[in-house]
């Protein structure tokens, strides 16, 4: 199970997110998901399950996603902007989501992506490519994907890294990293798959259309 897979965080790495980190909001981001990938603090959960599939929103109140149900989330401290497990905690979903208004002038959202997956190789042996990088559009979104195995301790994890880019709010971005088993990731995936496709920015942070010369409406992310 997940739960047995925890990471415990060194002192040199809790230095270090202490340490003037402050400052970078995307760094810090980043480091965090060293200490709590898998860790989840989590066989003993304050669990709250869905008995229905239910869409829960990010803490900024920005986006939400769509939940299976059974799925509950993880009320302990974290530093994802929204965490959610799957019954037994066969699959985590963690969330991260950024203001593009905060990233350098000359940081592209596909680098904000990379950034995120280096950081996760650069802490497992024998990452390799699951499923090669797609771009999809769905549902007025755009989903940058990619998927790795890696081994952690005496185990193997799937890592599902996708960029969500919406059309009504070119200014927020997601990045969604998903984890599964690889011996259940046929049968996890398409679940996965979903939850994905559910994001959508809530009501009052959706931007209007912005109108063409000829009276229709223009996507902004083509």
């Amino acid at each position: 199970m997940l739960c047995q897979a925890r990471l415990d965080a060194s002192e040199t790495l809790r230095h270090m997110i202490m340490r003037g980190i402050k400052k970078k909001p995307i760094l810090r981001k980043t480091l965090f998901i060293v200490a709590t990938l898998f860790a989840l603090t989590g066989c003993g959960l304050n669990r709250t399950t869905n008995s229905a599939p239910q869409f829960r929103a990010t803490s900024d109140g920005s986006m939400e996603l769509q939940f299976p149900a059974g799925w509950y989330e993880n009320k302990e401290k974290h530093p994802y902007d929204l965490q959610y497990l799957s019954p037994g905690q066969q699959m985590v979903v963690g969330v991260f989501v950024f203001k593009k208004e905060d990233l350098a002038s000359d940081r592209t959202p596909r680098e904000l992506l990379q950034t995120q997956i280096e950081d996760i190789k650069s802490k497992r042996k024998n990452f390799q490519v699951l499923e090669e990088e797609t771009v999809a559009q769905y549902g007025g979104k755009k989903l940058t994907t990619v998927a790795y195995t890696g081994d952690k301790g005496t185990s193997k994890y799937c890592y599902r890294f996708t960029l969500i880019e919406f059309h009504n709010n070119p200014g927020l971005l997601v990045i969604a990293l998903q984890t599964a088993f690889p011996s259940s990731w046929s049968k996890d995936k398409p679940i996965l798959d979903e939850i994905i496709k559910s994001a959508r920015v809530k009501a009052k942070h959706r931007l209007p259309p912005k109108p063409h010369t000829d009276g229709g409406t223009q996507n902004p992310l083509e």
